[in-house]
């Protein structure tokens, strides 16, 4: 997808983030194919790259950076 093509809303509870691969943590999501894909699993590969595993099985190579939607973490006082 072309970042000037049009995205639907995020899903609530998710905040948008340019991210390199070596950023993207597990529970993330990633817009691809017209839908909104959360991260269960990822391996290395080579310096750079990632191949991000989807809750839906399939899988992304990562190379570069790119839009990651992050959930929103609640606060907690540390009182």
């Amino acid at each position: 997808m072309r970042e000037h093509e049009h995205r639907p809303s995020r899903p609530s509870g998710l905040y948008a983030i340019r991210e390199l691969p070596s950023g993207v943590r597990v529970n993330d999501h990633v817009y691809l194919d017209g839908a909104y894909r959360r991260v269960v699993d990822m391996r290395a590969v080579g310096p750079r790259g990632k191949v991000l595993i989807f809750a839906d099985n399939t899988t992304w190579r990562m190379r570069r950076q790119h839009l990651i939607f992050r959930p929103i973490l609640p606060f907690v006082s540390g009182e």
